[in-house]
């Protein structure tokens, strides 16, 4: 299968970019000083970088143009940082967002 060595070829860079920003950033952060809580940390931020990466091969797949995929995965990520992947109905905003 061919589809396999080509999706490890791009996650293999993820496991080390979240082990290394895993390192720096859990212990600043003071979170739980374990180690289960610290793996189940990385593999949150494993899964988030794939599913960026995804979202990437996914808008360069349909907009094979390099400035519209780059404008609209600029976008979706500045989307997707701002609202932390969830939308939130206006109602229950603080008067500061709306």
């Amino acid at each position: 299968m061919t589809l396999y060595p080509s999706l490890t070829k791009l996650t293999d860079p993820a496991v080390l970019i979240s082990i290394l920003f895993s390192i720096v950033s859990y212990w600043l952060s003071n979170f739980h000083p374990s180690g289960e809580a610290f793996f189940t940390w990385v593999m949150w931020v494993f899964l988030d970088l794939v599913a960026a990466e995804s979202l990437v091969v996914l808008v360069t797949a349909i907009f094979p143009n390099f400035v519209i995929a780059l404008a609209l995965v600029a976008f979706a990520n500045g989307l997707w940082m701002s609202v932390a992947g969830f939308l939130v109905t206006p109602t229950i905003l603080n008067t500061f967002w709306k």
